[in-house]
């Protein structure tokens, strides 16, 4: 019985060890959601019956945690087809279960981070965000269960759809030639590359405007998703090119560490020009306002705390801008540092794209 037991543990953990780049991933976002103070306090503001915005970024929150699960669950199925285990001779039922069962588990452990997060974020009590994460989850590993089934009943009933259902490959070592499988893993790594291609070109021509639409929330759980089809790409490289590409580029990260100073003080060589005094700073603002009238003047104060400073510092900027119209051209001045910092940066930045895209939507009616 004991040596059973031994030969079924080493059977799921020498999958495990397969499939470590995936298991990282969801070990980084159990901190990122769960632990870290950043991570509850986006998921406090998800909602699904709350203002357009809320409902908007907790929509696209699932749908980028579905990408997550998506490539967790293809992911590891593409380790374990290309890997090669010398375990059958030990438990071949259990090596099988074991092939099997983990990459289901791993597809549908994204789905228990976020139900987790979300439960603590909420005072650690049920809401409906748990319950929806965990009804996903559950009918995804329903439909992992039956897409074998599914796949013979769409190929043999709907001839049509034959090109764009992909054949069903067990993970059986050794069953199949190399090139068979690498010709079907080729077209779901394609799909998986477009993607994640578009949604870089998107992010990268409308940073600001796409990340205020989706929230918080979505690009982190879609970028956990993007590094492991990025996981996949190099997992194939290194079988193509017999090569340590991991621990290669674990060894370049550590090396150039030493290089990159980030800390050293660096001194302009020209002299910086002496700032105007406060007074002088007050009095040029108000006679840039070109106005008599009594007017509010805001002063902002953002103190650093790294991201979450910067996230909450937005935040507050963006809510008061949207309740108070024009609340931000009466800021005199802002103080800020570190996280502070950026969210005013990011706020200022949010103001400009906005006011472009006003000025360009009404020279184009003229």
């Amino acid at each position: 019985m004991v040596r059973r037991i031994i030969k079924q543990f080493f059977n799921y953990y020498i999958v495990l060890k397969a499939c470590w780049s995936i298991v990282l991933f969801q070990v980084i976002g159990y901190f990122a959601l769960v632990v870290f103070d950043q991570g509850q306090d986006i998921i406090r503001g998800l909602t699904l019956a709350g203002s357009g915005t809320a409902i908007r970024h907790t929509v696209a929150g699932f749908i980028a945690l579905m990408f997550w699960s998506w490539q967790s669950w293809r992911g590891s199925r593409t380790l374990l087809h290309l890997s090669y285990f010398n375990f059958w001779t030990y438990r071949p039922r259990y090596s099988f279960r074991a092939q099997v069962m983990i990459p289901r588990i791993l597809a549908f452990t994204p789905y228990l981070l976020l139900a987790w997060a979300a439960y603590k974020a909420n005072g650690r009590q049920m809401n409906n965000l748990v319950i929806l994460c965990l009804s996903i989850g559950l009918w995804f590993v329903i439909f992992l269960y039956f897409r074998k089934t599914i796949i013979v009943w769409l190929r043999a009933k709907r001839p049509k759809l034959i090109h764009w259902v992909p054949d069903y490959i067990p993970i059986k070592n050794g069953a199949y030639p190399v090139i068979f499988i690498w010709k079907k893993q080729r077209i779901w790594l394609t799909i998986r590359l477009v993607i994640v291609i578009a949604a870089f070109i998107v992010i990268t021509v409308a940073p600001i405007s796409i990340s205020q639409y989706v929230g918080s929330l979505t690009l982190v759980l879609f970028g956990f998703g993007t590094w492991l089809v990025l996981a996949s790409v190099i997992n194939f490289l290194e079988l193509r090119l017999n090569f340590p590409i991991f621990l290669s580029l674990f060894l370049l990260v550590v090396v150039f560490s030493f290089f990159n100073n980030n800390h050293r003080v660096l001194t302009l060589s020209k002299k910086v020009p002496e700032r105007t005094n406060l007074h002088q700073a007050f009095d040029k603002w108000i006679e840039d306002k070109k106005t008599t009238e009594e007017i509010p003047v805001f002063l902002v104060g953002a103190e650093g705390g790294g991201i979450r400073a910067a996230y909450w510092t937005a935040s507050v900027l963006g809510y008061l801008e949207e309740t108070q119209p024009g609340f931000s051209d009466n800021i005199f001045t802002f103080s800020s540092v570190s996280g502070g910092s950026l969210g005013v940066m990011v706020h200022n930045a949010s103001l400009l794209h906005n006011r472009k895209r006003v000025l360009s939507t009404s020279r184009s009616m003229l």
